[in-house]
């Protein structure tokens, strides 16, 4: 009787800990999507990514204990897969915008040196000591 109480216990506290992967999963989705850049972004996202790693250490460590222990784990609850297939979807979402924001750097990284080559031939920025001569033959 009481490596079922044992057993139960140890699926409750995996079933606590999917919940709050899924709270970190949503904070994330909420941060990536929103259009702030702030400099504490980066923490609150640092800070979310710190409670996923304590939580899936946890969710291992209840993993092991439940294959140590020979429990019969055959009987899987469709709260569980809810739970997992949850997670999966925010998992994959948060992904998407990671790569999106990625792209969209890129990007913007891309158009600053454009802007920096344009300021430098017109203006000479990084040449201070030469005078830059434009002939405009339209003109």
């Amino acid at each position: 009787m009481g490596e079922v109480v044992e057993y139960s216990a140890l699926i409750e506290q995996r079933q606590l800990l999917l919940l709050r992967l899924i709270e970190c999963t949503e904070t994330q989705i909420s941060l990536l999507s929103s259009d702030r850049e702030e400099e504490n972004l980066f923490c609150l996202f640092s800070d979310s990514i710190e409670e996923w790693n304590q939580c899936t250490q946890q969710i291992d460590g209840i993993q092991n204990i439940l294959k140590s222990k020979r429990l019969d784990q055959s009987y899987v609850s469709q709260d569980l897969v809810g739970l997992l297939q949850q997670l999966t979807s925010n998992v994959e979402e948060a992904k998407r915008l990671i790569e999106l924001s990625t792209e969209h750097t890129g990007t913007d990284l891309r158009h600053a040196r454009v802007q920096r080559k344009l300021m430098n031939a017109y203006y000479g920025m990084e040449n201070p000591d030469q005078i830059p001569l434009y002939f405009d033959t339209k003109k």
